[in-house]
């Protein structure tokens, strides 16, 4: 009844045993080799589906989650998909307006409405281009579509989500 508004996201492993546990020193305890070898498995992937890609960006984290961690975990797996794809990354091609609740813990419509508005994208940046958004974990798809949406109403062409892990639902 509300079909996404990317063309197609793909998350290449369950988000459990090594790979939560590499998400997580990744995420919090800044261990920040580990990107370039999980981002090597996306690319792998991405290469596989064939996506005609002509940007990489990444989901943008809150103005105090970016000041608490001093990094974005989603931008230093972009870096190395952009540079395998040979492709311009552009991590400000999207804003993130307000600092919303973290979406663990919430049902699908609590995350939807968590995210609401929360984006916007520099069309200066976007042009007609065909997007990719990197990052390290999705579950309902809930913050790619919203991040999705913005760059699609600022003027890309079709928009791609790809992370890292992805937890099965019900489990």
């Amino acid at each position: 009844a509300d079909p996404p508004s990317f063309e197609s996201l793909r998350g290449i492993a369950h988000y459990a045993g090594p790979i939560r546990q590499s998400v997580i020193k990744l995420k919090y305890d800044s261990d920040y080799a580990l990107s370039e070898f999980l981002a090597r498995m996306m690319i792998h992937e991405i290469h596989k589906l064939g996506w005609d890609i002509q940007l990489v960006t990444s989901v943008p984290l809150s103005k105090s989650k970016l000041q608490e961690r001093g990094y974005n975990q989603a931008n230093l797996l972009a870096g190395p998909i952009a540079y395998a794809l040979r492709v311009p990354i552009k991590p400000d091609a999207i804003t993130r307006l307000k600092d919303t609740r973290s979406q663990v813990g919430l049902s699908a419509v609590e995350r939807v409405e968590n995210l609401k508005g929360a984006f916007s994208a520099d069309s200066q940046i976007i042009g007609k281009k065909r997007i990719l958004i990197i990052d390290d974990v999705t579950t309902t798809g809930t913050t790619i579509n919203e991040c999705s949406r913005a760059l699609l109403s600022s003027g890309a062409s079709c928009v791609f989500g790809m992370t890292l892990a992805r937890p099965l639902l019900g489990k």
